[in-house]
């Protein structure tokens, strides 16, 4: 018998146990408390962190890499945590188009025929594959009466650019984006549900592709709070030290 027909139902098999390592991962997303916020008010938020949006779990505050808001003059404004799982700015804001932007800490995560271990495979025994995860998270946040320009690109390794701003789109209409994988167009799927949707994990209400310029376009479907979720795959540049590196971008956003 063919030596290749009697590995490939190993290979299949090893793709089976491997691919919940991957599927599995939880990914974090900003909850503002007002994505419209009056002037001269704090914005308040916390980090969702599971599978099924807007609420499944908290991230908490010492998870946190970098979060900060970015004004429409290009400034960083601060912010603080309020609790172990509530965040809001050091200041009130001014009228106009913000974004805000997070990152948590990168982190490994290794299935063995034990149990898993937040750590890479180096040193372990047994096995059955890791992966590392870089996370980043966006909103938008409109202060006042504003509905200015919030593209902005700040930089981070898988990025979300809105090219419009949520504040004037209606239901039915759509809203232009551009994806970046570090600095570069991304050309792949998106993901993207609202509040309401669905309570179940993973359960998206649009998906649709980017093109060779990194741009789509998401359809909306229903007013309300947005989420989209873009995710992209590589090998670890260390194979001994993990397998997988997994780039996740979110946006949330709201639509009167």
């Amino acid at each position: 018998m063919n030596r290749k027909l009697l590995a490939w139902p190993a290979l299949v098999a090893a793709a089976l146990i491997f691919l919940p390592i991957l599927a599995q991962a939880h990914y974090p997303w900003l909850n503002m408390q007002q994505y419209q916020l009056p002037e001269n008010r704090t914005a308040n938020l916390t980090i969702g962190w599971g599978h099924a949006f807007p609420y499944d779990g908290f991230m908490k505050q010492d998870r946190v890499e970098d979060l900060y808001i970015l004004a429409p003059s290009g400034t960083k404004v601060d912010v603080e945590a309020k609790s172990e799982l509530e965040f809001a700015s050091v200041n009130p804001l001014e009228s106009g188009a913000y974004l805000v932007v997070g990152q948590p800490k990168g982190g490994y995560w290794t299935r063995t025929a034990t149990g898993g271990r937040s750590q890479p495979k180096s040193g372990l025994d047994n096995v059955i594959g890791c992966s590392f995860s870089v996370n980043t998270m966006k909103a938008v946040l409109n202060v006042g009466d504003a509905d200015g320009n919030v593209d902005a690109v700040v930089g981070h390794p898988l990025e979300i650019v809105p090219l419009a701003n949520p504040a004037t789109l209606k239901t039915g209409g759509y809203l232009p984006i551009r994806v970046l994988l570090n600095d570069e167009p991304y050309n792949g799927f998106f993901n993207a549900t609202y509040a309401g949707f669905s309570s179940e994990s993973d359960v998206f209400a649009y998906t649709a592709r980017t093109n060779a310029d990194g741009e789509g376009r998401l359809r909306i479907l229903n007013r309300g709070i947005w989420l989209i979720k873009v995710e992209h795959q590589e090998a670890y540049p260390d194979p001994g030290v993990c397998d997988t590196r997994t780039y996740r971008g979110v946006l949330t956003f709201e639509v009167d």
